[in-house]
């Protein structure tokens, strides 16, 4: 019986001992600040749009979107490019589309928001 009562007793103070940790683990997220991304004109225009696609889950919207940054982002000669040039675009957006594509549509979306966020002043 004593040996039932200890065992407990140490699984009690393991879940304890976790439960901090875990809690220390988030804190420690919350407070180190994220790197804030500054957008031109046309990549807050595109967020926009990928927000709203996000928001709706719409694979055609995102491949729309896809199709809109090949043109504006084509060489100047007038060939399109093959696929989206990574230095093009901002990264924050590529990985964003990347999600979406990936059917992350509400991390794709809570990306679009913080970007947003990212680009009023205080």
């Amino acid at each position: 019986m004593s040996r039932t009562r200890v065992s407990a007793k140490s699984n009690r103070n393991l879940w304890q001992i976790a439960g901090l940790i875990v809690m220390l683990c988030v804190g420690a997220y919350l407070l180190v600040p994220r790197q804030r991304v500054r957008l031109d004109p046309f990549g807050y225009d595109v967020t926009m749009a990928l927000y709203r696609v996000c928001n709706q889950r719409s694979a055609e919207g995102i491949q729309a979107i896809e199709r809109k940054l090949m043109e504006e982002t084509a060489p100047p000669d007038g060939q399109p490019s093959a696929s989206l040039d990574q230095n093009a675009t901002n990264p924050a957006i590529q990985q964003i589309i990347e999600m979406a594509k990936a059917n992350q549509w509400t991390e794709a979306t809570r990306r679009c928001r913080e970007l947003l966020e990212d680009q009023v002043q205080r």
